[in-house]
């Protein structure tokens, strides 16, 4: 939360737009799409990877198409955080774990290929001290990046 703030500049800002829409795409086809030469993207990409803006280039993955059509988000409070967070990162079925407020410790975004093994699963976290827990089946994923509010920021150029 107290990280330092970066001030992106135009170039920087349209660059991560690119990437944000098709992280794959080659230098010469974000050069064509911004006007920036490919020899300042790169430079840009390095040095944007360097201050750990870019962290990492992943895909999107469809899971449903691949056997796990369940998705489940819950929100969890636990008595023993540290040993439940080391549980949590050890399991297949996680996608993310995220630090929350507000009353709850953790949020956590869940694949399964079908109710039993998420039965399974809630049955192993129990041993960790569960004080509450809200269960969120995904039903539709409607959005998935943020392209928008980077595009916004360079639009009123808050960056």
């Amino acid at each position: 939360m107290d990280e330092e703030r970066i001030i992106l500049d135009e170039k920087e800002s349209l660059i991560l737009l690119e990437l944000i829409k098709n992280s794959r795409q080659s230098l010469a086809g974000i050069s064509k799409k911004t006007g920036v030469p490919t020899t300042t993207i790169h430079n840009i990409i390095r040095r944007l990877k360097k201050k750990g803006i870019i962290e990492k280039h992943i895909a999107i993955i469809n899971f449903s198409k691949i056997g796990f059509p369940l998705r489940i988000n819950f929100i969890i409070r636990v008595e023993k955080k540290k040993e439940l967070l080391d549980f949590l990162i050890g399991e297949k079925c996680v996608n993310w774990i995220k630090k929350i407020n507000n009353g709850y410790d953790f949020i956590v975004d869940l694949f399964f290929r079908n109710l039993s093994e998420y039965e399974s699963f809630k049955e192993k976290i129990e041993a960790y001290g569960i004080d509450g827990k809200k269960e969120h089946y995904i039903i539709e994923e409607l959005k998935e990046d943020c392209s928008g509010l980077l595009s916004n920021v360079i639009k009123n150029k808050r960056l």
